[in-house]
This record gives structure tokens, C-alpha cells and sequence, in this order.
């Protein structure tokens, strides 16, 4: 059982991410979760959680990206902020 403290942490934690829901065919779910143990990213929980292998693929695609267009990482981030997304 968390300690008060522990609790506040957690919250104060949790309050500075966002949720990301992805959707997946039946059964595809356990092979990302395979191919994510294979690559050495360690599950948590019961389900399991594939969080640390979808971020890895995001940054690791927008390293190349900006590395394609010749730019910083921080230069192509701000590239995607800037922009009116709303379309």
C-alpha cells in the first residue's frame, strides 16, 4: 500500500503525461508484446504495457525525419508545434 507521500508523487507524476489509446487487431496485441520483450523493453503489469516500445518508434522515426531534412530534432519538434495541426 502507497504512503500518503507516495500517493502525491504518484499524482503529481501522472499530471504531467498524456494518454495515447491505440487500437490493434485481436491477437497482434500479443506479438507487439513479444517482439517489445525480444527488443528488451521490460512489460509491467498484468496486461503488460507497450508504452515504451511505441515511444521508442515515435522518436527513433523523428530522429530520421529530421535527420532527412537535415535539421536538429529540437528544430523538426518545433517544425510540428509550429504548424496549425487542426486541419
Amino acid at each position: 500500500m502507497a504512503t500518503p507521500a507516495q500517493r502525491k508523487a504518484i499524482k503529481k507524476h501522472l499530471s504531467t503525461l498524456e494518454d495515447i489509446k491505440v487500437r490493434v487487431p485481436i491477437g497482434k496485441r500479443d506479438e507487439y508484446k513479444a517482439h517489445a520483450v525480444r527488443k528488451g523493453i521490460r512489460l509491467t503489469g498484468k496486461k503488460g504495457s507497450l508504452n515504451a516500445l511505441v515511444v521508442e518508434f515515435l522518436e527513433n522515426d523523428m530522429k530520421a525525419e529530421a535527420e532527412a531534412l537535415g535539421i536538429s530534432l529540437d528544430d523538426y519538434r518545433h517544425s510540428l508545434t509550429a504548424k496549425d495541426n487542426s486541419k
